[in-house]
């Protein structure tokens, strides 16, 4: 339960010995900030520190953070010892863009136990939170990032980055000595940056470095890398692909490509041919014309996906703000590219969840695009059951009943695609019309 005054909170510490496993703190403009310091004082140590609420909260006031009883709340936070999970939740987002952001130099004093001093437990840090100080404050915040020799998970989402007030304006400081700091822990495994998820796509971030990127990308420990908002050009695209082949613990990539030329956005899948680890693909793809152009989009289908082993896992998103939204949604971009990923899914065993967004002139699928769709599910329910394995094995030592098992799973497909299904199996066994 979430504590929101001292006397709750001194009753938690009393009751469990002056030791939390989680200290979890709601706090509004009315909260008593001075008491509340007083009490955490007299706890030891929390494994698990929580600022804000995980669910929608009614009352969406904000302590001001800029106070000298906010500055003293955390450096009483910043003295808990064994803190292994850090989390900020909707901080600093109260009025919209012009309400009482979260100041960067709280989120550095509460990642040191003292000045200067990182936290040696630190595990996990997700932060939820519109952050606001001068360039020297985010530095700094770099700086202290650099020290998290511990840290193995970051997400930093939502209203996390804030660009400036003016629509798309770039964000006002430099991000790649941040990501530069994070990609130099040792013990990092995923990295997720995004801008917001309430503002739409219209974010932007900047751009990073190619070396910056590519210094991420060959993180000997880094398994989960997900990048959105990002202004990322060909030039830094280019470098991701020249990485990749390299990797030997990436298993997720999500890149924003939305911004991304159309011979950048190649090359970086073409890269995937020779990557062997990666089995989750999320792609914000560019509506640009130049993609349509030069079939980026079945460039990859054709000539990546077809007979890629490792990939098993694929989302194209074109509108969507969140992977949710498009699995909600979902429609094929177009018929020549829905119709590549079919042509693809005939040789490919591997790929076993595929999504293709756009909310283009449309959000009504025709009835080709579900004739379309309802062949990519068919063959995505093939690889599902081990398709692979199917193939490899002679069909001569099949039984009567296996053949019979595989052609109930292609009656019980979506009717419009049942004899697709069915010829797929007579093809491949004509001796089927005999049973």
């Amino acid at each position: 339960m979430p504590i929101t005054t001292a006397k709750a909170l001194r009753r938690s510490i009393e009751d469990s010995n002056r030791h939390l496993t989680q200290l979890k703190l709601e706090l509004g403009e009315c909260s008593d900030l001075v008491g509340i310091t007083h009490e955490i004082r007299h706890l030891r140590s929390a494994r698990r520190l929580v600022i804000g609420s995980e669910e929608v909260a009614m009352d969406m006031s904000e302590p001001n953070w800029l106070s000298e009883d906010a500055f003293m709340l955390f450096d009483a936070l910043a003295a808990l010892r064994g803190v292994q999970v850090i989390q900020l939740q909707d901080l600093g987002i109260t009025f919209g863009p012009q309400g009482p952001r979260f100041p960067v130099v709280l989120l550095t004093r509460l990642l040191q136990t003292r000045v200067g001093v990182a936290r040696g437990s630190l595990k996990r840090l997700n932060l939820s939170v519109r952050l606001a100080g001068d360039h020297k404050a985010f530095q700094e915040l770099a700086h202290c990032l650099e020290g998290q020799h511990s840290l193995q998970h970051v997400a930093w989402e939502e209203w996390c980055f804030p660009t400036t007030d003016v629509g798309n304006d770039a964000a006002y400081f430099d991000f790649n000595p941040i990501v530069a700091g994070l990609a130099s822990l040792p013990r990092l495994e995923s990295l997720s940056v995004k801008a917001m998820t309430a503002g739409s796509r219209r974010a932007n971030l900047g751009t990073l470095a190619p070396a910056t990127l590519s210094t991420l990308i060959s993180h000997a420990r880094l398994r989960q890398l997900q990048l959105a908002h990002f202004q990322l050009d060909n030039k830094t695209v280019r470098a991701l692909a020249n990485a990749l082949p390299y990797t030997t613990t990436l298993q997720l990539l999500s890149i924003d490509l939305s911004k991304t030329g159309s011979r950048g956005a190649t090359k970086l899948f073409d890269s995937l041919r020779e990557n062997t680890t990666i089995a989750d693909l999320q792609i914000w793809a560019s509506t640009h014309s130049s993609w349509a152009q030069d079939d980026v989009l079945k460039h990859l289908a054709k000539n990546v996906l077809t007979r890629h082993e490792t990939i098993e896992s694929v989302t194209i998103l074109t509108h969507s703000r969140t992977l949710q939204e498009a699995v909600q949604n979902l429609t094929v971009v177009n018929d020549r590219i829905a119709s590549a990923f079919v042509r693809m899914m005939e040789t490919n065993y591997t790929l076993e969840h595929l999504v293709l967004d756009d909310y283009g002139s449309s959000n009504i699928p025709t009835k080709n695009d579900a004739r379309l769709m309802g062949m990519i599910h068919f063959y995505l329910a093939l690889n599902q059951s081990k398709r692979r394995q199917h193939l490899m094995q002679e069909y001569h030592t099949y039984s009567r009943s296996d053949w019979t098992d595989l052609l109930a799973m292609a009656v019980r497909s979506d009717r419009d695609i049942r004899l697709e299904a069915l010829y797929y199996f007579l093809r491949l066994n004509p001796s089927l019309c005999q049973l």
